[in-house]
């Protein structure tokens, strides 16, 4: 990294970090790189469709089979590339940024979909080992305005050397330190590639705030885009903030940045609470993660701010279960007739906990049955209690099988949950360790219910069950007006 030192002798890394209105940053993030070990993709060549003013060409790049087996190539005059590209422009700093850093956007569609006006999704990435290239769908040109400026802010990085593993120039973390993303939901992962993950979508933040005041006809639907992204944003800046091992260019760099994204989340937030303001009605509040002293406080200090009840399914799940015809089958399965069932039931040798509990442990229930009770417990926590705080025990929301993950979501969204996940905010190593020291659970179970993506998944917030609690019971605020 020795030829960036002296390329940036003249510019600090502050400026680098955020959009500059004279250009300043651009300049000098071309100038790094072309120093990396990365493809450069072509600038457009003669009569090649473009955008940005004839500076980022249109083009189809090579894919792999793999690859398109979900996605095919659109037209390169799509009509919402150059609604895309007309929503960007209400940022001038980076649709001229736009211009400079990337040199193609290669078009795609998901294959299945026709809907190119509002669809929910999107897709969008670099091609591999590459600067100057992106790719992204274009089934709603909102969605798709966020992917060009998400890729770019990308490339940013890329011109600096920072990859998505590799823990320099900004980061001097051990690449075996893993952390939850608020991007990537799947996998833990190291700290570069979070921080990747949060410096693209604050550039997607601010577009949405510049489209906000400009799209009136979709106001609605980008202002879901503004909570969204700024939950994620503000997620993902406290595990930076307590967790970065930054090198001297990096604390330069995250210096002015966590100034720019301060403001980005201010504005968002005062947005977000003004139009919740108007809504009457509450939302439910679900607990989510490992047994710690701040989860129980968490549901008594929510409870009492709000008059609300706490209604803990680790106390009642089994009395559930045991009216669960899942349940009531394997019991006749392995008691054999309806009569000895009834004979068991009357014991009073085991409660529904004690033997529903230890064949749990004994694994009767396929993976697929446990799933389905724990789907179950759900629906009818969330069916039949009326507003109270609603703390799922340890892995009552825990899922392998993915249908099931997204019909719990389903659920929660129906009953419109906000659903907190309450744990340690450390690399998952130490995060383990100090669960342990309140935990009957061994370190293997603390650390599988921590990789598992579930918690993940459902929660929008996270809230630190290692920081001092009335700290985080602030920060909490905000998440609970909006």
């Amino acid at each position: 990294m020795e030829t960036n030192h002296v390329l940036t002798a003249e510019v600090s890394w502050k400026a680098l970090a955020v959009p500059q209105p004279g250009g300043e940053d651009t300049k000098h993030l071309l100038a790094m790189a072309r120093e990396q070990a990365l493809r450069k993709e072509p600038a457009p060549e003669s009569g090649e469709p473009a955008l940005f003013d004839g500076r980022v060409a249109l083009r189809e790049f090579e894919w792999s089979e793999a690859f398109l087996k979900q996605f095919k190539h659109s037209s390169l005059d799509h009509p919402n590339l150059k609604k895309a590209e007309q929503l960007i422009a209400c940022w001038p700093e980076i649709y001229e940024q736009c211009g400079q850093i990337l040199n193609a956007i290669n078009p795609m569609r998901i294959k299945g979909v026709n809907n190119d006006t509002d669809h929910p999704g999107s897709n969008s990435h670099q091609p591999k080992n590459t600067f100057g290239a992106a790719w992204a769908t274009v089934h709603n040109p909102l969605l798709l305005a966020q992917a060009i400026v998400h890729e770019m802010a990308h490339n940013k990085l890329l011109a600096l050397g920072q990859g998505f593993e590799e823990a320099s120039p900004l980061f001097e973390n051990s690449p075996d330190d893993l952390f939850d993303s608020p991007i990537r939901l799947d996998i833990p992962r190291p700290v570069a590639a979070l921080f990747h993950g949060i410096y693209a979508f604050a550039h997607v933040l601010a577009l949405d705030l510049r489209m906000y005041k400009r799209e009136k006809s979709r106001e609605r639907e980008i202002r879901s885009l503004v909570r969204i992204n700024a939950l994620r944003v503000r997620k993902g800046m406290d595990i930076l903030e307590k967790c970065a091992k930054w090198t001297t260019e990096g604390q330069e760099f995250f210096f002015s940045f966590r100034i720019w994204v301060a403001g980005l989340l201010r504005e968002a937030f005062v947005l977000l609470k003004s139009a919740a303001a108007s809504v009457a009605s509450r939302s439910r509040l679900v607990l989510v993660g490992p047994e710690s002293e701040a989860k129980s406080m968490l549901a008594v200090r929510l409870a009492e701010s709000d008059s609300r009840g706490v209604l803990e399914l680790e106390k009642m799940c089994w009395d559930v279960w045991e009216q669960s015809k899942v349940v009531q089958k394997k019991q006749l399965e392995i008691m054999g007739s309806k009569e000895v069932v009834s004979a068991f039931k009357q014991s009073s040798k085991f409660s529904s906990g004690q033997w529903i509990s230890n064949w749990l442990k004994k694994g009767f229930f396929s993976r697929e049955e446990y799933e389905f009770m724990k789907l179950q417990l759900a629906n009818y926590v969330l069916k039949n209690s009326s507003d109270e705080i609603l703390v799922f025990g340890s892995d009552h929301s825990l899922f392998k099988l993915h249908r099931f993950l997204m019909r719990l979501m389903e659920l929660l969204s129906e009953h419109r949950a906000k659903v907190i996940y309450v744990r340690p905010v450390e690399p998952l190593e130490e995060a383990v360790s100090f669960l342990q020291t309140a935990s009957p659970l061994p370190a293997k179970s603390l650390r599988d219910m921590l990789a598992n993506a579930s918690n993940r998944t459902i929660s929008e917030y996270t809230f630190d069950a290692s920081a001092p609690f009335e700290e985080e019971w602030e920060k909490l605020g905000d998440y609970l007006e909006v």
